[in-house]
């Protein structure tokens, strides 16, 4: 009994070493080619698998996003959004889950929308204060009340300056914005 008792705990330990191991190695794989489990992009699925492969901002996003265990990020795209051109909603639960509802405006910039929000996301994993950075002049209250900080204006910035050829809104306009090809009356 005593010479399995740290054998299990030694078969234990290597398995959870594989674990992390194989973790870490799948988070950097699939945030080469695809996004990861814990982000529902939505419609602009294709457009962020593109900037993962032309902004290593975003990349590197998408790496911390995927090592978040307890994060769910949900993208979606609106007609309209009072405020402003996208907006992060951030609820933290008691079991320290968090879930982003990242809302971007139709026709906006999306690569620049989708790295300045999910900026706001990581900023919330770092847990940034915001209001200490209200203080320090590093964000402020918008009208509409929600908080801006000039990391997430870089980042924005950063990703679109690396992916100055890609198109913002190509991904949803080419698929659900086609008009049908035009019937004659006697068809």
């Amino acid at each position: 009994m005593c010479r399995r008792r740290p054998f299990a705990v030694t078969c234990l330990f290597i398995v959870l070493v594989l674990l992390c191991g194989s973790a870490s190695l799948s988070a950097s794989t699939i945030c080469e080619s695809s996004l990861p489990l814990n982000i529902d992009a939505g419609d602009l699925q294709p457009l962020a698998i593109a900037l993962l492969h032309q902004s290593p901002t975003f990349q590197q996003q998408c790496l911390r996003i995927a090592a978040a265990v307890v994060l769910r990020v949900r993208v979606r795209v609106t007609p309209v959004i009072s405020g402003g051109r996208a907006q992060t909603t951030i609820q933290r639960h008691e079991t320290g889950a968090l879930r982003a509802e990242v809302i971007v405006l139709f026709g906006g910039d999306y690569v620049e929308l989708l790295a300045h929000e999910f900026e706001h996301i990581l900023e919330q994993l770092d847990r940034v204060s915001l209001t200490e950075q209200v203080l320090a002049k590093r964000a402020w209250i918008t009208a509409s009340g929600a908080f801006e900080t000039e990391r997430a204006l870089a980042v924005g910035a950063r990703a679109r300056q690396e992916c100055d050829g890609l198109s913002a809104a190509e991904p949803i306009e080419a698929r659900h914005w086609t008009l049908p090809r035009p019937r004659h009356p006697f068809e």
